[in-house]
This record gives structure tokens, sequence and C-alpha cells, in this order.
């Protein structure tokens, strides 16, 4: 549905929402874990949302309703998310950097030319690029969600 019109989305908005989805793959799907209305990236980009057309026939698994996790008046502001968000992102990266450097798995000839790195050391690569990416998709859903330390929702006060 067109999030503007409130009607089915134009031939050009179709368009655009499966050359987005085809060009971020499964990573359009990330933001739906932290939008209120489980929108994807494509949703977001072309201001539109899936609907169920008749609810009646819609089984209560086929679906989610909208978050209200959000209109929490103890949940932090936006900016202060997004700020822890970026702290972890860092700590979560210096991580992986250290990780991969102190503990020897790498070489310095790898880092510096890749074509020089073995079988092993791009195995390692990889598994170091995959557990960043993990890592750091969790962090963001976590914490804008209100559940990783210095960005909890407030606890209530008896």
């Amino acid at each position: 549905m067109d999030d503007r019109t409130k009607g089915n989305v134009s031939l050009l908005k179709a368009f655009a929402r499966f050359v987005i989805k085809s060009l971020l793959g499964w990573y359009s799907f990330i933001s739906m874990w932290i939008t209120r209305r489980h929108q994807a990236v494509h949703d977001l980009m072309t201001f539109s949302t899936v609907q169920i057309r008749d609810p009646a026939k819609a089984q209560p698994h086929q679906y989610h309703l909208e978050r209200t996790v959000f209109d929490n008046p103890k949940m932090p502001s936006r900016m202060r998310r997004l700020a822890v968000i970026l702290g972890y992102l860092l700590l979560i990266s210096i991580g992986v950097i250290v990780v991969g450097m102190a503990a020897g798995l790498v070489s310095e000839a790898c880092l510096a030319h890749r074509p020089r790195c073995s079988k092993a050391e791009n195995a390692t690569l990889a598994t170091l690029g995959g557990g960043w990416i993990l890592l750091s998709v969790l962090c963001i859903g976590f914490d804008w969600r209100g559940k990783l330390f210095g960005c909890r929702v407030r606890a209530t006060s008896a």
C-alpha cells in the first residue's frame, strides 16, 4: 500500500521497490527488526507497506502488529540510542581488528596485499567479517529497542 495515498502502489513505485530489494538483497530486510511497522529498506525508501487485504482470511502467525515498544515514555531518545549504537559499533570494530591482529591469525603481508593471503587467512578474514556483520546487526537491533547497557528502558520507580 502506498503510505501517502493509502491506495495501491503505482507501477513505477513497485518497480523501484523491486530494484532496491534486488540491489540490497537480504540486507534490505534488516530494518524490519527495528521499525515500528516492520518495514524493510525498500518499503521505507518508497513510502510503502505490505498490507493484508482481508484480515478475516489471515492467520495470526502470518502477520505482525505495529510495535508499541517505541511509544514507551521511558524509552531513551532516538539521539541517545543512535549515539550508543555508534559507540557499540566502534567497540565491535576495534574488537574484531584486535582479535584478528593480536591473535596472529592473519599475517601483515596478507593485510597489506590481499593476494598474498593463504586459504586459512582468507577463511579467517571471512569469519571475522561475518562475525563483525552479525554483531553489528544484533547491536543495532537490540540497542534500538532499548535492550543494551547504556540505552535500556528506564525502570519504573515505585
